[in-house]
């Protein structure tokens, strides 16, 4: 009877001609890598060390190699410890333009600008007495080259022609209006509106006053001295 036993000489696994080779494979963080991609990695490391070493020892007031590095240029020596060239002073104000924090933000809205305030000329005390389109001869009488103290003998002038009335109308002459303008059209010589507008009407009696008497004391005076009276 055969036995069962396995002899020593026998292989317990036998690898088969087809089966390819069992490789064996590397444990975490053992893979190997390329010369040149190990040199950059230490390249990196040794820069990286190197800007701390910068970052503390600027702090501290000692050498910076980082400041010795991005100083020194091709060729020249490098600056001694603590004496700061022209590059350096010119690389920190640019540095200091170009971080500078504007004044006005550009995303701000501009404000509206104000509107100006049109306020209307002050009334002089001498015309503070006057009302309605007394007052707006008053306010005129500059103008023309007139004084205020003119205003006494114009009221007395129209107060005889007109009572100061806009619409008043002479029946028997046809004159018109405050200054009683005869034709009446002669009035439209200082505005369309001459019908019913007092100050043109009184624009265009100012203007004949001082074409023909000078002044108003002067056109009173004529008044006064014509009988039936007009100026």
């Amino acid at each position: 009877m055969p036995s069962h036993r396995r002899t020593s000489h026998t292989p317990r696994h036998r690898q088969s001609p087809h089966r390819a080779a069992h490789r064996r494979v590397p444990a975490r963080g053992q893979h190997r890598m390329p010369p040149d991609r190990r040199a950059g990695y230490a390249a990196t490391g040794a820069l990286l060390l190197a800007l701390g070493a910068a970052t503390v020892g600027s702090s501290a007031g000692t050498d910076s190699p980082l400041g010795l590095l991005t100083t020194a240029k091709a060729g020249s020596a490098v600056p001694p410890s603590g004496a700061p060239t022209a590059d350096d002073r010119a690389a920190e104000a640019a540095a200091s333009r170009h971080f500078a924090r504007p004044s006005v933000s550009p995303y701000a809205m501009p404000r509206p600008a104000r509107r100006a305030t049109v306020r209307p000329p002050a009334v002089p005390a001498a015309c503070l007495r006057y009302q309605g389109n007394q007052r707006v001869a008053c306010l005129l009488l500059p103008s023309f080259g007139f004084p205020l103290s003119q205003m006494g003998p114009l009221v007395n002038l129209w107060n005889g022609e007109s009572g100061w009335r806009a619409n008043a109308r002479n029946p028997s002459s046809g004159a018109y209006g405050i200054p009683q303008a005869l034709p009446a059209t002669k009035l439209a010589g200082a505005g369309r509106d001459w019908r019913t507008n007092a100050a043109t009407q009184i624009r265009w009696g100012l203007g004949y006053i001082k074409q023909a008497y000078g002044t108003p004391a002067n056109a009173w005076a004529q008044w006064q001295a014509r009988s039936p009276h007009w100026y």
